[in-house]
């Protein structure tokens, strides 16, 4: 999914996982920034393009709009 727009907002996941994140930015080298809560924290992390797909369901995470 090399072609994939990775607009603010777009919901993903990891290939091959079942943790949805929400797409919140990119940086400068092209990683693609996402939110997702664990427990009852908000964690961020910079994930590599090759490794996301677009998340089958367009239902929103708890506490992420």
């Amino acid at each position: 999914m090399t072609n994939v727009e990775w607009k603010s907002g777009t919901r993903v996941r990891f290939i091959g996982s079942d943790l949805e994140m929400k797409v919140v930015g990119a940086d400068s080298v092209g990683s693609i920034i996402c939110e997702w809560y664990r427990g009852e924290g908000l964690l961020q992390g910079y994930f590599t393009p090759m490794g996301l797909i677009l998340a089958e369901s367009a239902e929103s995470i708890e506490g992420i709009s």
